[in-house]
């Protein structure tokens, strides 16, 4: 079904924007952001729902596991 709705430029400039980051067509976004409005919870952008299950059940690491893998800092000198 087709429907027809005004909305303010500042929210279509919205809208657009994060149909252009996602690469979605502005009805996929506006289509998603009614659904959990309507469920009365915040959307999520689909980037964000992709990363889900990234790690096995279980799996995730520990602070201190993944810091213990980051460089040491580098010695810091003084800028003249």
């Amino acid at each position: 079904m087709q429907v027809t709705i005004y909305l303010p430029d500042g929210m279509i400039r919205k809208i657009d924007r994060l149909a252009k980051s996602e690469g979605r067509s502005r009805s996929s976004v506006v289509q998603e952001l009614l659904q959990s409005g309507m469920e009365g919870k915040k959307a999520v952008p689909s980037r964000t729902l992709s990363a889900f299950g990234a790690w096995k059940e279980g799996g995730v690491p520990s602070l201190a596991e993944i810091r213990k893998h980051a460089a040491r800092d580098v010695t810091r000198v003084r800028l003249r």
